[in-house]
């Protein structure tokens, strides 16, 4: 593999990862400032921190609109998504040592806020985050949103010690005969801690409750089946003899594999890891006139693609896909028989690959993949081979 392509495959991957700008519009609504709810198509950037505006269109259609914090009440997408707006004291004390306050008590600032819901029934969760910040917000049928103090500080000798009022508050308002001290004592102040106390406390009493964050879980990983059609072609260069040197030309192939494809937890199923191992075998034969010598190849291999893809969506039933792949080759004693001399046997080195493809409800997929060169050597090292193929893939999901 020579530099130049090295570095392009790696400007792929770099582009893939830092490119954010396709994102689905999915079903959902806002309730503005007037109490009118809109129902419309927003654009799911499955927010990490909590968002200050939402784009939004009213079908799919119409053009592109954004409505900021200041005119939404609340918003929701149908997948489970929720944010309300709210005023609230909010603590934002830094937990990094060299920042730490030196005050126990919590210093409080009234913010308006989108927040997001996690748990909601007779008593709500929320979350809020931003940056290296994480807070989270409760309210009660009593009581208005407020926030579960967590806070790290140091003391006058200079020690960080903490200050867990949420757990006080949490076993003073949400009590159940199956909540036990010890319950609030392992209590950790992290989403999947506190919804586990709040979801214990409805089903202990008897009570209705949402679970936002349940509703929001995707199906990280999916299985198809890839059969394909390759050309490929082959050449090699003998390192002292230019009677041995042949070149194969190109020859049709067949490939059948299986993509395990890994979504990462975040934009939407946006981007994905996939590994695709694949077998494919082909047979080569050149006749030449002396003094050049002929030659077959039969050359058969498990191929392992392993890579990132990343998805652009068209719409709510079709996405493109981009794929960026280093390929492993585990051949099948691969052997150059030539007719006039002794046989080569052949190993082969990894490559990377470039896939173009359109995926269809999720379900059906096409691409068109380029090979970069494949080093095939000899294991004396006398003669050195390229191996370059593109591919037509159909991919059929059936996970």
């Amino acid at each position: 593999m020579n530099k130049n392509k090295s570095l392009l495959f790696l400007l792929f991957i770099f582009l893939g990862f830092t490119s954010y700008s396709q994102f689905a519009f999915e079903k959902g609504y806002f309730i503005n400032n007037s109490g009118d709810r809109i129902e419309c198509l927003i654009k799911n950037l499955d927010w990490r921190n909590n968002p200050k505006k939402i784009e939004y269109k009213l079908n799919s259609e119409s053009a592109t609109e954004t409505v900021f914090m200041e005119g939404i009440q609340e918003f929701g997408i149908n997948n489970g998504v929720k944010f309300v707006r709210s005023f609230v004291e909010m603590d934002r004390s830094s937990n990094q040592e060299e920042k730490m306050s030196y005050k126990k008590n919590p210093e409080f600032r009234r913010e308006r806020l989108l927040l997001k819901v996690l748990i909601e029934g007779e008593a709500i969760l929320y979350s809020y985050g931003e940056a290296s910040l994480s807070r989270f917000f409760y309210k009660t049928q009593n009581s208005e949103i407020k926030q579960l103090v967590f806070k790290s500080y140091k003391t006058s000798d200079n020690k960080v010690a903490k200050n867990e009022e949420y757990k006080s508050e949490l076993w003073e308002n949400l009590k159940c005969t199956t909540i036990l001290l010890e319950d609030i004592q392992n209590l950790e102040y992290n989403k999947r801690s506190l919804s586990a106390y709040f979801i214990k406390y409805h089903e202990c009493n008897g009570l209705n409750f949402s679970n936002f964050d349940l509703k929001q879980k995707r199906n990280l990983l999916a299985l198809s089946i890839r059969p394909g059609i390759r050309l490929s072609s082959i050449n090699f260069d003998h390192e002292t003899t230019n009677s041995r040197d042949i070149d194969f030309g190109s020859q049709m192939e067949f490939r059948i594999g299986a993509e395990i494809e890994f979504f990462l937890p975040f934009a939407s199923n946006k981007y994905a890891i996939i590994l695709e191992p694949t077998f494919r075998s082909v047979n080569f034969s050149k006749d030449q006139e002396l003094p050049l010598q002929s030659g077959t190849l039969d050359y058969a291999s498990i191929e392992v693609p392993f890579g990132f893809r990343q998805y652009f969506f068209l719409g709510e039933s079709s996405k493109i896909m981009l794929n960026a792949l280093a390929i492993f080759d585990i051949p099948f004693d691969p052997i150059l028989d030539y007719s006039n001399s002794a046989d080569l046997d052949l190993r082969s080195e990894f490559n990377f690959a470039l896939g173009l493809g359109y995926r269809h409800k999720n379900k059906y997929s096409l691409e068109l993949r380029y090979g970069f060169e494949r080093s095939l050597e000899d294991i004396n090292f006398t003669s050195k081979g390229g191996y370059q193929t593109i591919e037509l893939i159909v991919g059929y999901r059936i996970l």
